[in-house]
């Protein structure tokens, strides 16, 4: 039942401090290194308690990993790319923004493709 839950894995291990010993000690600290696509204050945590580094980028600068983060970025920076909209959260506003995008330029626009903030590996 508690390993079901949608809780995220890093969390369950971290409420489990037998399990957090049990991962130390089969690991070698000083060969031994935590790898993130996508980082939390809970993966720092428990790359802390378990005395390994934790190779990825800091959670504070999370944000700028996302899409929506990248299209700021490139945004900045002067890149160009494709047009479109960041941060959409309801079906309303997605609807708005795709009428939009397509009012702006309907002989332009044949396709649209839709990718979730957070999705990484293909799943966004």
């Amino acid at each position: 039942y508690y390993h079901a839950s949608p809780q995220p894995l890093t969390d369950k291990i971290l409420k489990n401090e037998k399990m957090i010993e049990q991962i130390k000690n089969w690991i070698n600290p000083s060969k031994a290194y935590m790898r993130c696509i996508i980082t939390t204050q809970l993966e720092e945590e428990l790359a802390e308690k378990l005395g390994i580094p934790l190779f990825a980028n800091p959670s504070r600068l999370s944000s700028w990993g996302t899409k929506h983060g990248s299209r700021d970025v490139f945004q900045q920076a002067k890149i160009p790319l494709p047009n479109g909209f960041s941060e959409v959260f309801t079906e309303d506003d997605f609807v708005s923004r795709i009428l939009d995008l397509w009012n702006s330029s309907p002989e332009n626009q044949t396709k649209f493709v839709a990718k979730l903030n957070d999705g990484v590996s293909g799943d966004g």
